[in-house]
């Protein structure tokens, strides 16, 4: 298992394997044993898989899994009350809010982009900066703030190592009007 902020707990019992995934992301490699099946809960989400690979994050009350080997079922007790599992397979990713569940084909490439983070890579297309920023913002202590909030809604696309905030900042001051103030512990982007 493999994670990136998350905070989690083991769960084992004689009929189920499992972790209660707090919040954060992870990945799973799980081994096929269809006697005790493997579930992560995510706060009213869960997701069971008896052998497969994929992975699992909370976003705030949405839950984003990404399955890419083999099945898993997902459900959502907070959408209805009960839990309606469906199916995502090898490919898949799924979106659970309250609301119910969206499954979407990817290409193989498209579910290996949202798992690049495990080689510490961020991969943006058409990304909004304070989107881009907040991914960069989970993996280091020295965090980029944004002191206008006109900046937010600049696009940017690109691969980036995840610890690379320095070279990240200053390559939007290159290319965007953005002025870059360097803290001890912040990279503030403010408009030129």
């Amino acid at each position: 298992m493999q994670h990136r902020a998350a905070s989690r707990r083991l769960c084992h019992a004689a009929t189920e394997r499992g972790v209660h995934l707090e919040r954060g992301e992870a990945f799973f490699e799980v081994a096929k044993d269809p006697h005790r099946p493997f579930v992560v809960h995510a706060g009213p989400v869960s997701v069971t898989a008896v052998g497969t690979q994929f992975s699992v994050r909370r976003r705030g009350t949405d839950t984003l899994v990404v399955v890419t080997e083999g099945v898993v079922r997902v459900g959502n007790s907070a959408a209805s009350g009960v839990s309606d599992a469906q199916a995502v397979k090898a490919g898949e990713v799924a979106r659970i809010a309250d609301t119910g569940v969206l499954v979407q084909n990817k290409t193989i490439p498209e579910t290996e982009e949202q798992l690049s983070w495990r080689k510490g890579m961020l991969i943006f297309h058409d990304t909004r900066l304070s989107e881009a920023i907040a991914e960069f913002n989970r993996y280091n202590t020295r965090k980029i703030v944004i002191a206008d909030p006109a900046l937010n809604d600049f696009r940017v696309a690109g691969s980036f190592k995840a610890a690379s905030t320095t070279t990240f900042v200053h390559l939007l001051a290159q290319g965007f009007p953005v002025r870059v103030e360097e803290r001890a512990d912040e990279l503030i982007l403010s408009p030129q």
